[in-house]
């Protein structure tokens, strides 16, 4: 029986609304679960919050004395302390009217909003994956995927773990080009600069694809938090903090691939993971966007847009589990891939890919959480980049020979990698105060005892001989 224009529209909300219930309910159990963490445990809002008091009580948020003195200020007596000054001034401005609360009721609302960036990531990246009638079950369908299928959720939920926002406003730039929709796709990404740098990789593919109306507003929108900042903490510790923070992450290494190696097969995918993956990964949104024509260009722009965010997400989860939250988006742009179109095996195949991967790393129960998420985010990445395969004019003959340059470049220093071994030495022992220290760690550990070391020899952005808090001019 052939069914009617309505009949079908009708079948498609009533699909809907039976996923729009799967993702509240299993919306509710992932809120619900974010007390395993207490709330003096939440070590990853903890920073936002302080810096947020400290713009209140007119000091200077990129200086970790200014921390320490609102901490101790508001007689706070949290179990895991982190006084870090590695986000940028402009967090705590944007945080400053939230931090008039107590710890307590800031980190409630803190919660909330990171809950609705985890969802809003699923939701945004999955309806960016389909156009038309398929959006109804795409988005909730993208939402079932962040709040179900994505490993640690509800510990970085419980630690209040920014990165979840970030992908929030990473989603919304994806829907936002995946629909012409230039004004929120700029804006978006420029918030997402305001709360860390890394969202900025995002304004590549725009540019590259000249969509101007999408990078004006990202200036607009960008020029007036940068203002707003400025006009609470002084211009030069911004930008001090900026570089500092810069510099430091350029000194990071993950410990799986140094002091306590992994097994080989993944030092070499580990080493991939960076500037080999970041060069093949700059280098396909350039050619693609850049080659796309008006009517190609929406989908590439998504397309480039994921493998941008799953190269971040990966890259960074190699140092820190909870950083590849920003897979998010990515993996529900990938996931829900085969309902685009017409229904291929290939990218079910694809798709596939990324859950024989999560069960191949549980078969190697000697890979840490950061490797495991590193082949998590590679999978993503390799099925959007086949996306943008799909999506995109094909690749001239110098881009396919740059590419294999590239690959084969990558191959060779990855293989070098792996022969060189650890290549910095064991720990002495477990634990913050045997942690080498650079310019982005060091203040913080457990228990209000070990909340600052002043002999630390290389410091956070902003820290120095321990300073009284700088009042801002």
């Amino acid at each position: 029986m052939t069914q009617t224009p309505i009949q079908r529209r009708a079948l498609l909300l009533g699909l809907a609304a039976v996923l729009w219930i799967g993702v509240g309910l299993r919306t509710q159990v992932v809120w619900e679960k974010r007390t395993k963490v207490h709330e003096s445990l939440a070590s990853d809002a903890l920073p936002i919050y302080l810096a947020g008091a400290a713009v209140l009580d007119g000091h200077d948020p990129t200086q970790a004395a200014s921390l320490i003195d609102a901490y101790e200020r508001r007689g706070m007596g949290t179990g895991a302390l982190f006084f870090s000054t590695l986000y940028p001034a402009s967090v705590g401005v944007m945080a400053a009217p939230l931090a008039q609360q107590s710890w307590v009721d800031f980190l409630g609302l803190w919660r909330f909003l990171v809950l609705l960036g985890a969802l809003g990531a699923g939701v945004a990246g999955g309806a960016a994956a389909v156009r038309g009638p398929a959006t109804w079950i795409a988005a909730p369908l993208g939402g079932l995927v962040a709040m179900a299928g994505f490993p640690l959720l509800e510990k970085s939920l419980g630690l209040g773990q920014a990165n979840l926002i970030i992908a929030g406003l990473v989603g919304l730039c994806m829907l936002g080009l995946s629909r012409g929709w230039g004004i929120l796709a700029g804006s978006a990404a420029a918030v997402g600069v305001a709360v860390k740098l890394v969202p900025g990789l995002l304004f590549w593919p725009m540019l590259a694809g000249r969509s101007w109306r999408a990078i004006i507003a990202g200036i607009v929108v960008g020029g007036a938090l940068a203002g707003w900042t400025i006009s609470e903490v002084p211009i030069d510790q911004v930008w001090s903090g900026i570089m500092g923070t810069i510099h430091f992450q350029q000194g990071v290494f993950p410990d799986w691939m140094n002091r306590h190696p992994a097994p080989d097969w993944m030092i070499f995918l580990g080493a991939l993971r960076g500037l080999p993956m970041g060069a093949m990964t700059l280098g396909a949104i350039g050619v693609c966007c850049w080659r796309a024509d008006p009517a190609q260009l929406p989908a590439v722009l998504t397309a480039s847009a994921a493998i941008a965010t799953a190269w971040l997400a990966t890259h960074a989860a190699a140092v820190g589990v909870f950083y590849g939250t920003l897979l998010l988006p990515a993996l529900a742009y990938a996931a829900l891939w085969p309902i685009s179109g017409a229904l291929h095996l290939r990218r079910l195949a694809w798709v596939a890919l990324i859950g024989l991967v999560q069960i191949g790393a549980a078969l190697h129960p000697e890979l840490a959480e950061e490797p495991r998420m590193v082949l998590y985010g590679m999978a993503v990445w390799l099925v959007c980049t086949m996306r943008l395969a799909e999506v995109a004019p094909p690749m001239p003959r110098w881009g396919r020979m740059a590419a294999a340059a590239v690959i084969g470049a990558g191959l060779v220093m990855a293989g070098v990698r792996v022969t060189q071994g650890p290549i910095l030495p064991p720990m002495p022992e477990d634990g913050m105060d045997a942690m080498p220290q650079g310019h982005g760690a060091g203040v913080g550990g457990v228990g209000p005892e070990r909340n600052w070391n002043p002999d630390m020899p290389q410091r956070m952005p902003g820290q120095g001989e321990a300073p009284p808090p700088q009042k801002r001019d």
